[in-house]
């Protein structure tokens, strides 16, 4: 769970935020720069700061390929190969039945 003081950022930026768009027409172009920027900086504070560190990354055991890599590259290949033929079998009918009509 978050702690008190982010919960207290997150309150200060949203109430914060809500003054922002309601004093803007009042205020002079410097001061909504100012409030603009203040609130891009606790923005930045919440989004950078916190949270748990990430987990970390489990190492994947080596298995052993009963195929051989030339085989299996050949094999990817071939079936790229056959994949971009039948996408290009599917435009041009798409193509003859559009011009057909």
């Amino acid at each position: 769970m978050a702690g008190f003081s982010r919960l207290m950022l997150w309150m200060v930026l949203f109430i914060g935020g809500a003054g922002f768009l309601t004093l803007r027409g009042s205020l002079s172009e410097n001061g909504e720069l100012g409030a603009a920027g203040g609130l891009l900086i606790l923005l930045a504070y919440l989004m950078f700061t916190g949270g748990e560190p990430a987990p970390a990354v489990r190492k994947k055991k080596k298995t052993t390929s009963s195929i051989p890599t030339h085989t299996t590259t050949y094999m990817m290949f071939f079936c790229n190969n056959i994949y971009l033929v039948i996408i290009k079998f599917r435009i041009i009918i798409f193509v003859v039945v559009v011009v057909s009509m």
